[in-house]
Formats: structure tokens, sequence, C-alpha cells
């Protein structure tokens, strides 16, 4: 089995965990993220590093205790020879498989702390599968030796848990982190949109400000000119001109009734040209007579 399924069977002490809040600036997220980040990465590789100064120790203290199963004389004792035989290949491969786990374990690549722990259990897990049967073959003839060095393990990694429970905070701080930071990504977006509608709408303002002024300004102007004694002179002129063609407009009409066209009428109807000519001032005289007017004038202009 591998070093967390001892989870069950180690008593773990209640901790009281102290909440420490912080308070930060939107602006102040991302740069808070990244040193937390940081300093996160740089405990981890503490603890990184003192679970590789526990291995050393370790690979030290079996090493030993494998060179005295190496000296075991398994000859020596009172047993079948085929018994014997099948004890001294179980303790060669149960050998090596202990020679190969300690050089897995001290060949693991530095990495992220939990990952770096999962290396670790995978490696407990495949020694443990793969030496179980040498182990139980071997301690036909062998006890000591043998039950020394599964001690050793089992302590280990006992061990090595707890180093893991006790820096377990140091896991779940960067979880929690990277949560974090994932959710920053998706919200900064949306606030840089929210500050360019914000800086928009400032821009717009601004822009509908300045045009008020220049409203009121515009206002302000024609006021001085609706008072000007130019502008005043003028609408005195336009009201007289409109007076005046109002008059002509009546004087106009009273000519058209001194008018008699059906005495006209019967005079011209003879002449095509003339009794055309009768017939449209009858129909609008007000108009034909200003534009002959107009043509009257023309000719004397020139």
């Amino acid at each position: 089995m591998g070093i967390f399924d001892l989870f069950k069977k180690l008593v773990k002490e209640n901790k009281v965990e102290e909440i420490v809040i912080e308070k930060l600036a939107f602006s102040d997220i991302e740069g808070w993220i990244e040193r937390k980040i940081r300093e996160n990465e740089l405990k981890q590789n503490e603890v990184i590093l003192m679970i590789k100064d526990k291995i050393k120790r370790h690979n030290n203290e079996l090493n030993k205790k494998i060179k005295i199963l190496e000296d075991f004389d398994v000859e020596a004792k009172k047993e079948k020879d085929n018994i014997k035989g099948i004890v001294n290949s179980s303790k060669k491969d149960y050998i090596m498989a202990v020679e190969n786990f300690l050089e897995n374990l001290n060949n693991l690549e530095m990495n992220e702390f939990e990952e770096f722990m999962k290396k670790i259990n995978k490696i407990f897990f495949n020694f443990n599968k793969s030496s179980f049967k040498n182990y139980e073959r071997a301690t036909i003839l062998i006890g000591k030796e043998m039950a020394s060095i599964k001690e050793s393990i089992r302590a280990f990694s006992k061990e090595l848990l707890k180093t893991y429970e006790k820096n377990k905070d140091v896991v779940d701080f960067f979880k929690t982190i990277l949560q974090i930071k994932s959710k920053y990504q998706n919200i900064n977006p949306i606030d840089n949109t929210l500050n360019t509608t914000i800086e928009n709408k400032v821009s717009l303002n601004k822009k509908i400000s300045e045009k008020e002024e220049e409203n009121r300004i515009l206002k302000q102007n024609l006021e001085k000119i609706k008072t000007s004694p130019a502008y005043l002179d003028n609408l005195a002129k336009q009201k007289k001109i409109k007076s005046l063609g109002e008059e002509l407009k009546k004087d106009i009409l009273e000519l058209k009734q001194l008018l008699d066209f059906k005495a006209l009428a019967n005079f011209f109807h003879i002449f095509e040209k003339q009794m055309k000519i009768v017939k449209n001032h009858k129909e609008d005289f007000y108009t034909l007579f200003f534009k002959r007017q107009w043509k009257i004038n023309y000719k004397f202009a020139r």
C-alpha cells in the first residue's frame, strides 16, 4: 500500500486555524496573487528539500540493513535445499526491490509539493506490490533481518505522511491562490470593459458639457442679436414690407374687380392669342399681374 493509505491508522490532532483577512483594492489583486504564489512556491521547495533530507537519512539506514540481510547465511539453516533455494532467490529479489525503491526515491525531481508527494506515494505502492511475495517467501527462514527492513520502510512512510499533514496547509493555500487567480482572470476582462465604459461615459459627458456650453453661448449671442438696433430695424422693415405686400395684393384684387372680363372676352374672342391672355388673367389675375410687372421692370432695368 502507498503511504497515503496509512491515513486511517494515524490519530489526527484538532487544529484551530487562524483566519487572516486582508483587504485589497481591486487594482492590487494581481500583484498580491503573484506575490503569494512566489511565497508559496518557496515554502513548497523548503518542504521538498526537507523530505529529500529524510530520504537520504533513511537511505543510509536501509543500506546498512540491506548489508546485514545480504550477509545472512540461508545455507546455515537446517532446512530442505529446495526451501533454501526459494528463500535465497526471494531474498535477492527483495533486496533488489528495496534498492530500486531507494533509487527511485533518490532520483525524484523537484516539483510542486503535492505532485512530489504523489510520486512518492506511487513509488511506495509499486514497491509493496512488487516485493510482497518475495518478502513472504524470504521470511520462511529469515525473520528479524527482513522484519527490520520492513519496519524501517513503514516508519519512513509514517514520517513522510506526518510531514505532509504538517505542511498540508501549504498545498491547500496554493490551490486556493490558483482558484483566486482563475476567478481574477475571468473577472479582469469584465473590469477592463467596465473601466472602458466608464472612461467613455466620462468622455461623452465632457463632450455633452462642451456642446451645452456652445449652445449657451449661441443662445446668448442670439439674444444679443435680437436686441440689437440693426436686428430691430430689419424686423420693422420686414413688417412694413409685409404690410405693403398685403395692401398691394388688396389693390390688385380691387383692380381685377374693375375689369370687365366678359366684355373683354366678347371683344377678343376672334383673336386666339389675346383671348387666351384674357382667360388666364381671369383665372389667376394676381400671379400673372406680378409676372408681367416683373417682365416690364426687367426690360426697363436693361
